[in-house]
């Protein structure tokens, strides 16, 4: 019996490298695991959709039962911990140890955080859906703001906003 690929990472590049391997034929076991509570999503929407909606939503990549159909195992809520690539397996946060045949770390990227002691709650920064709706919470009119980075994202959040009043 073979382990199969397992994917460090359920986000967006985890999400889609799973369906791809069932669309390319992969017919092995194929796990993904996830820190977040989520189903697999699409980042992008966080800076603009989340932002503008009244009740934004996560834009699943694909549904559980979708994942079921193509027998795509999602292991959510915990964390890989270490890597034993002798003995090809993951250790994960809840104690748990996950046998691999093929390993893909599709982690993404941690935002670096700003140097500055004493902001507390009140610096938010954005990777997940938990972040966006942090920050969605103070996107009021009348709270005044301060977007550090002007890349897309920044401009987008930026945008977002102004539409809802923020200063």
């Amino acid at each position: 019996m073979t382990n199969g690929m397992v994917i460090i990472g359920a986000g967006e590049c985890g999400g889609r490298a799973a369906l791809a391997l069932r669309d390319l034929g992969y017919d092995g076991p194929v796990t993904l695991i996830g820190d977040e509570p989520h189903l697999p999503y699409e980042r992008p929407p966080l800076s603009k959709e989340a932002m503008a909606s009244d009740a934004p939503e996560i834009k699943a990549i694909a549904s559980d039962e979708i994942l079921s159909e193509r027998s795509i195992r999602h292991i959510h809520s915990v964390q890989a911990m270490a890597i034993d690539c002798a003995a090809h397996v993951v250790h994960l946060s809840d104690g748990s140890v996950l046998p691999y045949d093929k390993l893909l770390l599709a982690t993404g990227s941690t935002p670096r955080k700003l140097p500055m002691p004493g902001l507390g709650a009140r610096c938010v920064y954005l990777r997940t859906f938990n972040d966006a709706l942090a920050i969605r919470a103070h996107l009021s009119a009348g709270n005044r703001i301060a977007i550090v980075g002007g890349g897309f994202i920044g401009l987008e959040l930026a945008a977002a906003a102004r539409r809802l009043g923020a200063t």
